[in-house]
């Protein structure tokens, strides 16, 4: 069964949630396994110099991405759900401009990909080089290389300028010869409620936060526990949900860079999406987080979200 036609089968089945942790990290992992094949299958591809970068960069959101969904998933079944949601920020992104990148032509789509590939080398080298010096750099034998990416920003920022031009681009990014914003990006893929709920959620989780440091502290009046562990397998089924979900739309995304030969069959995976699901939405804030004895906000239990130290 060709990849095109897995993705587009489960396509409809995203939106609504999955089971409680055990049981769906060991359906995850069975989804993993069905689509071994096509994922070994995706990591080999006959590319030269000059050839477009499109095809690279499709594969390897799948593959980042497949790989992110298996370190999830097994940091989940170690009890380690609570360090899980940053890997989403990257994912959601990446659907985000997979989805941008299908809607533009492919010269476009490499213009765009080459140009920001070398402003990323060159912002990395010069990061590096701040802290650690220029000895450093030239002691690494990076030397050459930041002379090579310094002198191609110019080309770069003149590639992007027209580009943007040529699709509409806000003004300062096309001033300023960079790519738009993921914002942008999620307006003109029809995306931004997906952007904004997961930009939120992942925010919370890679920024200094005292919601989140709050939310590990749990008890009654007199005595608090703090631990991860509260929260441990809430979190796991947020990155668990949001992964497979991000995973499977970008592979739905980018599938005609897949290969569409790969002898496999992807009736068991598409088995176990359908039971992933229930009708309970998974939410960034449960209300019992939001209770405490002398709170004006009435008692609602959630059975859904109730943390119990290990």
């Amino acid at each position: 069964m060709p990849a095109n036609q897995i993705t587009r089968s489960i396509s409809w089945l995203f939106g609504i949630v999955m089971p409680p942790n055990r049981r769906l990290t060991r359906s995850i992992f069975r989804l993993l396994r069905a689509v071994r094949p096509l994922m070994e299958a995706v990591q080999t591809l006959t590319w030269d110099t000059g050839d477009s970068p499109v095809p690279i960069v499709r594969r390897a959101m799948i593959v980042r991405q497949y790989d992110s969904l298996m370190a999830i998933t097994w940091m989940v079944k170690r009890h380690l759900g609570y360090a899980t949601v940053p890997l989403l920020r990257p994912a959601c992104e990446e659907l985000l401009w997979a989805k941008y990148i299908g809607k533009i032509n492919e010269d476009q789509a490499a213009t765009l990909i080459s140009c920001s590939l070398a402003q990323e080398v060159l912002r990395t080298l010069k990061a590096q080089e701040a802290y650690w010096g220029s000895t450093a750099s030239e002691a690494c034998g990076l030397g050459p290389a930041l002379e090579l990416y310094s002198a191609l920003q110019p080309q770069a920022r003149l590639e992007l300028t027209a580009l943007g031009k040529a699709l509409g681009w806000p003004s300062r990014a096309v001033k300023e010869g960079r790519p738009p914003s993921a914002r942008y990006i999620a307006e003109q893929t029809d995306s931004v409620a997906l952007y904004d709920f997961l930009y939120h959620a992942t925010s919370q989780f890679v920024h200094y936060s005292p919601h989140q440091l709050f939310r590990r502290a749990w008890g009654q009046p007199g005595s608090l526990i703090i631990q991860s562990s509260h929260v441990e397998e809430y979190y796991g089924i947020f990155a668990l949900k949001w992964g497979t979900h991000l995973f499977m739309q970008t592979l739905l995304s980018v599938q005609d860079s897949l290969p569409s030969d790969v002898d496999a069959d992807y009736s068991q995976a598409l088995d176990i999406v359908k039971r992933l699901y229930d009708s309970e939405p998974v939410m960034i804030i449960g209300p019992e987080e939001l209770y405490w004895p002398d709170s004006p906000l009435e008692h609602q239990p959630n059975d859904s979200f109730n943390p119990t130290p290990r």
